[in-house]
């Protein structure tokens, strides 16, 4: 069996990581705010329960109108970004995470850390500038 024109684009995984696992009334909030047409991810979908600590999410990041797959529990958000953004995605939904968590959070776009946008498009000989 050939999947003939069948095209997957290619994506990014980035996972953001809790110190401490969301609480039950900050998981709430989050997925209620997921639901609205305007929330402050920047994301219009289908957010879909997958558990008690579990939602997916399968949606479009309105600024750029990029498809974007989300995992969301009360220790991780897993996003499967698309590549090619330039980083806007994975920076603003960092950026939001961050804000709204309350808590410390770390991340890693693949396999390596991420810090935001500046991480994902370094020039290393310009990095090696501001050593």
């Amino acid at each position: 069996m050939t999947w003939t024109g069948l095209r997957i684009p290619p994506i990014q995984p980035l996972l953001i990581m809790f110190s401490d696992p969301l609480d039950r009334e900050t998981f709430d909030s989050w997925v209620s705010c997921l639901r609205q047409k305007e929330n402050p991810f920047g994301l219009w979908g289908e957010v879909l329960p997958r558990g008690t600590w579990k939602v997916h999410m399968y949606a479009v990041d309105y600024h750029i109108w990029q498809r974007i797959d989300i995992e969301i529990t009360r220790n991780h958000v897993l996003a499967l970004l698309p590549v090619g953004d330039d980083g806007r995605v994975g920076a603003r939904l960092l950026a939001n995470v961050k804000r709204l968590a309350g808590r410390e959070v770390s991340a890693f776009l693949g396999d390596r850390p991420y810090d935001g946008p500046d991480d994902d498009a370094a020039d290393p000989a310009e990095a090696g500038a501001r050593d």
